[in-house]
């Protein structure tokens, strides 16, 4: 006994809302332009002559018609037959060598070397002043971290 072969679902009609395939645009195309816009697009045709998909004639007259757009979709006719330029690779990261991570060890490593010596020999010759020594010695640690945290991230 066979099953009748069901006819394949119909897709759902898509709402109004959703968002609609292939390229979107951000503004309208009568929006009104501005320098900064005139010169973005002015940017993005020399770069496309760079690389040899427009001549010089058409680069002087898709120029001259950029400067002089008034909305959005003058600014759009002028590049809508050229492909989107690629985006430039992020710069590598940077490449710590085992060399670097050794070093590193060692300044620690003798770091806490020194900071025990000093922590023994007062012990030996001030012990009330130890006590003291181990607070304060925490208390720079802390602010110094607290101090390299906020120089990072100001940084941006």
């Amino acid at each position: 006994m066979s099953l009748p072969a069901t006819p394949p679902p119909t897709p759902l009609p898509r709402p109004a809302w959703a968002a609609r395939p292939g390229p979107r645009r951000s503004t309208p195309p009568g929006l009104r332009v501005g320098d900064a816009e005139r010169s973005r697009v002015c940017e993005e045709l020399s770069q496309h002559y760079s690389v040899g998909r427009l001549d010089p004639d058409e680069l002087e007259e898709r120029l001259s018609r950029a400067m002089a757009a008034r909305t959005q979709g003058d600014l759009h006719r002028l590049t809508r037959d050229l492909p989107p330029l690629e985006r430039p690779a992020a710069p590598p990261a940077p490449v710590r060598s085992a060399a670097s991570a050794v070093v590193a060890g060692l300044v620690l490593l003798g770091s806490f070397t020194v900071c025990m010596l000093m922590i023994l020999g007062s012990l030996l010759v001030a012990p009330g002043w130890a006590f003291g020594a181990v607070v304060g010695g925490v208390v720079a640690v802390c602010g110094g971290v607290a101090i390299g945290h906020l120089w990072h991230w100001s940084r941006g």
